[in-house]
């Protein structure tokens, strides 16, 4: 298999990347895993947000190249970008990114699986995943190699947690540029992550507005669902070979990763309300920092 590309996603403006219309209290709710309820960018969306960002790198002929056309795949394939941490109003920090035993275990996996950039420490892992298995709900998990002074109790929005150290430094050890986030990263159990990343996203209110009397239309009232700044998703990209294509797309796709790798597709608009100010997201890969 060819090594593939890990790449995270972290939101700069609150995002909305929509579902099908809503069933619940929100009328236009996010893109969610149907199985888990955990919040995610599907691949298209991705895919299509990319593909508009480099038309203004790439010769107009290189796009189906490296995309596809109808009828015909192209040299890039994705996978759904699936949420890695969610942040939360914190005691400390300001705000925390959230994870959970279940989230890590399932992003090492898919490192693994798809044989990414990404050297992973298996024996810490291993170790890592033991440990964070055993959270309990009223408990919270903080790296220590970060701040040894870490207060007994934690605030997550209102809710009241005991904190216990972890080491899992040497896990994000091979992702240059993750230092940065490692001060704020918090594991909750599995139960408490659902809760929040159900709960806890932005809901706004808003309204339509009639111009020729410039008051509310009838029945014009609707709530929309986003994703908060300071999420992290990751996804990978991957180089697909089909073995029926005669056209040689390799020198495209490898200026393609040198663009990625260096920063020139590093901001996307990803999602609706563009002119509201909504959806803008930073890509990253791997050697690149984060910002905050």
């Amino acid at each position: 298999m060819n090594k593939s590309k890990m790449l995270f996603l972290k939101t700069i403006a609150p995002m909305h990347v929509g579902a099908s219309e809503g069933l619940g209290m929100v009328d236009m709710p996010v893109q969610r895993e149907s199985s888990t309820n955990i919040p995610k960018v599907e691949s298209s969306t991705f895919k299509g947000e990319l593909r508009e960002a480099c038309r203004k790198l790439f010769n107009e002929k290189d796009i189906p190249l490296l995309f596809g056309k109808e009828g015909k795949s192209g040299k890039l394939a994705f996978t759904d970008f699936k949420l890695l941490f969610f942040p939360v109003k914190s005691s400390v920090n300001i705000y925390s990114l959230i994870s959970c035993p279940y989230i890590l275990e399932r992003f090492f996996e898919e490192s693994i699986l798809y044989n990414t950039d990404y050297d992973i420490n298996k024996e810490k892992l291993g170790e890592l995943i033991d440990e964070c298995k055993y959270v309990k709900d009223d408990m919270v998990l903080i790296p220590f190699d970060i701040d040894k002074n870490i207060p007994k109790y934690i605030y997550l929005n209102d809710y009241l947690f005991k904190t216990r150290k972890i080491k899992f430094e040497d896990i994000f050890c091979g992702m240059q540029g993750f230092n940065t986030v490692l001060n704020r990263i918090v594991v909750v159990s599995n139960k408490n992550f659902i809760d929040f990343v159900t709960y806890y996203t932005e809901i706004v209110m808003r309204n339509e507005i009639n111009n020729d009397v410039k008051t509310s239309k009838n029945k014009s009232l609707f709530t929309q669902e986003y994703i908060p700044s300071e999420t992290i998703f990751y996804g990978i990209i991957s180089k697909f070979n089909d073995i029926f294509d005669k056209e040689n797309k390799d020198q495209v796709f490898n200026k393609f990763m040198q663009k990625l790798s260096n920063g020139q597709l590093k901001i996307l608009q990803i999602g609706g309300n563009a002119t509201l100010g909504k959806g803008l997201a930073e890509i990253i890969s791997l050697g690149m920092n984060f910002d905050g």
